[in-house]
């Protein structure tokens, strides 16, 4: 079958949408006719935005990445995009621009996307930071081009976010009103206030960002351990955290990777310990001990925000939602400090990671509509808007997934909220592993029951035929007991032995009376035969001695075989 743009010929190919961040990159992918599918990479949606260059190979990213930096250090760049500004990079012996670092981690999505998808996607959606300039962007052009990614369309990360806004959770922002959307990743910070347009589309009032993010409050949590461990050796300890050589440079990785672990886990948990290799022991690490040192970088990003609504023009009464994305977001400090500061409720999901990468496929012309995510209210079909000033233009909404909002803690939502994206995983999956359930399952038509008079009228057959049935065999039996009774001069019913003798031999089998129960208390009991003679294995047994029986008893025998 022909296959044009990475679908087939007649149906729109796919479409893929890039949200490439500092420590990791997440993906969704839309076929036309088809649900959203939220890309897995080894059974995650968070891919490792992590480069290694091995020695005379391409380039690997994720977590293969990831893993072969333990080989050697000094090839592996953990965070590419903070290198944008740098040109070339060394690894190892190699010096290798930055596009060509963000092209390996494109590249991997790609193929991604084509074993999903069937095919090379046929358009590309990449999300960039609001306060980037053109060479910046000129550069994500770049790794784009050079991954082999087509029809490229570039669009403002908080664009991305306005979209899944709207059209996945369904709230309503009403022309003149403005969306603040707060974007804390992992190694930048972007805060821009929105208006909403009478086409229903947006306009950027005002933007800030700076280069703050979860990678400095994981630095907070390393000093931390670092205080307790200096306390116990600090030659020791400035040996883990400085030394160049390669056994302690990967567990200093080592130290850092579980410092990110313990910030996360310090979200929904108290404490959180972190094991520090050099010493082969754990330091612990209260919340408390985390925000004291995180709130100053927090502050820096909410009197931000405060100043792009102040030049955005807005009032609070002006602002419809507060809508905080990026991984870090999920910080309860974070929540609490701009609802003190704003005075606006902010909204957060579950997973604030995945918003740009689904709302992206919602910011662009060229998909579906989908139907509003359960315990919302529909979201309106727009219609595509022009272009504005800051974006590629806004296009007919469709829901990426069924991810509901969730209460930031210690601020709600409202009350609208549903229940969170789920993983997948782990959701998952999946889901690329099992695909996230985005549509709603089909319904089929009512169930109608049957008519009543109908119902009746089978029963009472039923039961006239259980009646009938019982009343056959009873005449039957009395026939049959009769008969022998006639035939018989003791009366007894029993089968003759060649001697006359009315008792049964151990082969035979009685009609007509109950078998003799077991006297004996200390014989284990037996279980009850059948009394149909032609069911037994006696009576089938070759060696079992057929007993002689009066010529005028086997043809009542045969009848009553042949009446059975």
């Amino acid at each position: 079958m022909r296959r044009y743009g990475g679908g087939v010929l007649g149906i729109e190919p796919s479409r893929l949408g890039v949200d490439l961040g500092t420590t990791h990159t997440v993906a969704a992918l839309a076929v036309q006719g088809a649900r959203v599918q939220q890309l897995l990479f080894d059974s995650s949606p968070l891919l490792s935005s992590a480069v290694y260059a091995e020695v005379g190979r391409p380039l690997i990213a994720g977590r293969d990445a990831e893993r072969a930096a333990r080989i050697d250090p000094t090839r592996f760049e953990p965070n590419p995009k903070r290198r944008i500004d740098d040109g070339n990079v060394l690894l190892g012996d190699r010096e290798l621009p930055v596009a060509e670092l963000l092209a390996a981690i494109l590249r991997r999505v790609a193929e991604e996307a084509a074993r999903v998808g069937g095919g090379s996607p046929g358009s590309t959606v990449l999300t960039y930071p609001a306060n980037w300039a053109t060479t910046r962007r000129g550069v994500l052009a770049d790794a784009a081009q050079r991954a082999g990614l087509r029809s490229l369309t570039l669009v403002p990360e908080p664009i991305a976010a306005a979209a899944y806004f709207t059209t996945v959770l369904g709230r309503p922002v009403p022309p003149g009103a403005g969306l603040v959307v707060y974007d804390l990743g992992a190694g930048t910070f972007d805060t821009s206030v929105l208006r909403r347009r009478p086409d229903q589309g947006w306009e950027v009032l005002a933007s800030e960002g700076v280069d703050v993010g979860g990678l400095d409050l994981d630095a907070e949590v390393v000093a931390v351990v670092g205080e307790a461990m200096t306390a116990r050796d600090a030659a020791q300890w400035a040996r883990l955290t400085d030394s160049g050589d390669e056994g302690v440079r990967r567990m200093r990785r080592a130290l850092w990777d579980d410092a990110r672990a313990a910030k996360e886990q310090l979200s929904r948990a108290p404490s959180a310990a972190v094991h520090v290799p050099l010493f082969d022991t754990h330091a612990h690490v209260t919340r408390e001990q985390f925000e004291a040192r995180a709130r100053p970088w927090l502050a820096r990003t909410v009197e931000l925000t405060a100043v792009a609504v102040a030049r955005a023009g807005l009032a609070p009464g002006q602002i419809a939602g507060l809508f905080l994305v990026g991984g870090s977001s999920r910080i309860p400090l974070v929540s609490t400090m701009l609802h003190q500061r704003l005075g606006v409720p902010p909204t957060v999901i579950e997973q604030p990671e995945l918003v740009v990468a689904l709302g992206s496929l919602s910011a662009v012309p060229g998909g579906p509509p989908v139907p509003a995510p359960p315990r919302m209210s529909p979201a309106p079909g727009y219609p595509a808007p022009p272009p504005s000033p800051a974006s590629a233009p806004p296009a007919t909404p469709m829901s990426p997934a069924a991810a509901m909002p969730v209460s930031g803690t210690p601020v709600s939502a409202s009350p609208g909220s549903g229940s969170p994206i789920s993983a997948p995983p782990g959701g998952g999956a999946p889901t690329s592993g099992p695909p996230m359930p985005l549509w709603p399952d089909p319904v089929g038509p009512a169930y109608k029951p049957g008519t009543p008079r109908r119902g009746r009228s089978r029963l009472g057959l039923g039961i006239a035929a259980a009646a009938a049935a019982v009343l056959l065999l009873s005449v039957g039996g009395v026939t049959t007991y009769q008969l022998l009774s006639e035939e018989d001069p003791t009366g007894n019913g029993n089968r003759g032995s060649s001697s006359g003798n009315p008792t049964s031999s151990p082969n035979s089998l009685t009609i007509g009376q109950k078998p003799q129960e077991n006297t004996d208390p200390g014989a284990p009991s037996r279980p009850r035969r059948s009394t149909r003679p032609s069911g037994t294995a006696a009576a089938r047994s070759p060696s079992a001695k057929r007993p002689t029986t009066p010529r005028r008893t086997r043809r009542c025998w045969s009848r009553r075989r042949w009446k059975t």
